[in-house]
């Protein structure tokens, strides 16, 4: 997903004896831009920022400094923030005048060094509840290419982003983020990142793929010749493609795009059992299980699966079922 920067291309990580608090909320009108605070590179409409109050600053542990390029207004924001800026080192103003981030800073320095960030969100390291902040930082990329992450409001680490990640990607999650913040923080960052880029792998849920994608175009069922049910979900619109993706358990199971011959599968009920197949509409009883003790509804019959028990097939088809 990302690797470390620094001075000499390398992160250090400050290791805090604190656990990591739960990240604040945020508002979500992206729409004020402080008078500090230069455009940002990506209209990414995603969670307000607001800018925090001072928190613990830790002293510096070694060469920890994140040295990305220099932004305009630092030295305003550090004279907007008042006697907080009184609380940092002359080491910590000039690192954070020019630009810098080191572990050990507090969120409000990270504000002062870099502006509003581009992206936010609460994210979690072993259970810990933490903040995600994403920038855009150097002038030979486009898009976000630095993450910085803190838990109770101290910088433990800031990530740079490879491959970047484009701001058509963030300008479209962006405002599902405001809509789904507390359920995206508890995702774990590998999958937060899937996410963000719209990336599919199985175990994902159908939160997580509304998420990157937004809703589905179309939903449907199909059953399985064990009695479960699978939920396929249809997008008409991922990067350019059609995607059919199935979930079993709530956990993607298969995907396929483009998505061939999908508009039957996801407006329909499906069953193969031996030679025959089955179709029903979403709200059919295809697919339900059936035994002696608990017949099918009227118009379907009980097809055996496995010894006593089965499951329910249009009575129809069953006596004019075809070979494959």
């Amino acid at each position: 997903m990302s690797r470390a920067v620094g001075v000499s291309g390398i992160v250090a990580v400050l290791a805090l004896a604190a656990a990591c608090g739960q990240a604040s909320s945020r508002a979500s009108n992206n729409s004020a831009v402080s008078p500090y605070q230069p455009p940002l590179r990506c209209n990414a409409r995603g969670p307000d920022y607001i800018v925090p109050l001072p928190g613990p600053v830790q002293p510096a542990t070694g060469p920890a400094a994140v040295a990305p390029a220099r932004p305009p207004d630092a030295a305003a924001r550090a004279g907007a923030i008042g006697d907080a800026w009184n609380r940092y080192t002359d080491q910590d103003k000039e690192l954070m005048k020019s630009g810098w981030i080191r572990a050990g800073l507090d969120e409000l320095g990270v504000y002062v060094a870099r502006g509003r960030p581009e992206l936010h969100f609460g994210t979690n390291f072993d259970g810990k509840a933490c903040h995600a902040l994403l920038y855009g930082v150097r002038p030979e990329t486009q898009g976000i290419d630095l993450i910085v992450y803190t838990c109770d409001g101290v910088v433990q680490r800031a990530d740079d982003v490879q491959p970047p990640l484009p701001c058509d990607r963030a300008s479209d999650v962006g405002p599902r983020l405001v809509e789904r913040a507390p359920q995206f923080a508890q995702l774990t960052p590998d999958r937060q990142w899937l996410t963000l880029r719209g990336q599919v792998q199985k175990d994902m849920t159908p939160f997580e793929l509304e998420t990157a994608w937004g809703p589905p175009a179309r939903r449907g069922e199909e059953g399985r010749p064990d009695g479960s049910r699978a939920v396929l979900l249809y997008w008409n619109n991922v990067a350019g493609q059609s995607m059919l993706v199935t979930f079993v358990n709530d956990r993607v199971a298969s995907w396929k795009t483009p998505a061939e011959g999908a508009a039957g599968p996801a407006t329909e009920k499906r069953v193969t059992l031996g030679a025959c197949t089955y179709t029903d509409s979403p709200t059919g009883a295809l697919g339900t299980p059936c035994q002696a003790s608990a017949p099918c509804i009227a118009g379907y019959v009980c097809k055996a699966t496995a010894g006593a028990t089965g499951i329910c097939v249009p009575a129809s088809q069953d006596q004019t079922c075809a070979p494959r």
